[in-house]
């Protein structure tokens, strides 16, 4: 989390930020489900709402959000964005 949303170079590291914040804030309020009250939570939330505007807009949403398998996309450093391989089908299955 305070990566995503504290770090200056969080933009530029992942091209895809807008979709990592969302899904980050949402798998936490998928995390916390109805324990919205636990401290540790509280505090997490109330520091990054005080540090990021972005973050309150996101939790402000109340989008909830299952874990993905989605391929991360990343900036190295000279500047091209980099993605994995996909995935193989799952049908595949390797030979023995």
């Amino acid at each position: 989390m305070r990566l995503v949303f504290l770090d200056p170079d969080a933009r530029e590291f992942s091209p895809d930020w807008e979709q990592v914040a969302a899904n980050t804030v949402g798998g936490l309020r998928s995390a916390a489900g109805t324990d919205t009250d636990d401290p540790q939570l509280v505090r997490t939330v109330g520091e990054l709402s005080l540090k990021s505007a972005e973050l309150r807009r996101l939790w402000d949403r109340h989008d909830i959000r299952q874990e993905t398998h989605e391929a991360k996309c990343f900036r190295h450093s000279g500047g091209r964005a980099a993605r994995p391989p996909p995935p193989p089908p799952a049908s595949h299955s390797p030979a023995l």
